[in-house]
């Protein structure tokens, strides 16, 4: 499993936080970036799964830390390179903050 931090702030390159626009001074977080490719994306990585789709956008609206397994790490890339709305600037951060997600190790329960 990876662990991605979904309330990581994106920067300009010169280190500043990346605003969600001119107009708006919220920064730019991965969470709003994938809200944003995940309710937006018409292409296969999901296997036309709409409801998978749905739901990958929903764990990245509300948890700040979204574990994905590696078929759903691979789909969630796959989607990201994709994308045609943001430029290179948010898009290959994402990139990078994907590829730098530490394994998360679940640990089974057992029942005494």
């Amino acid at each position: 499993m990876k662990k991605i931090a979904a309330t990581k702030v994106l920067k300009t390159l010169d280190g500043e936080e990346l605003k969600i626009s001119p107009q708006d001074a919220t920064p730019l977080t991965v969470r709003k970036v994938m809200e944003v490719v995940l309710t937006n994306y018409k292409g296969q990585a999901f296997a036309n799964d709409h409801f998978k789709t749905l739901e990958m956008a929903r764990m990245f609206h509300d948890r700040n830390d979204v574990l994905v397994d590696k078929a759903d790490f691979q789909a969630l890339l796959s989607a990201v390179k994709e994308n045609q709305n943001f430029t290179v600037l948010v898009l290959g951060q994402i990139i990078e903050i994907f590829n730098e997600a530490p394994d998360e190790v679940i640990k089974a329960q057992v029942k005494s």
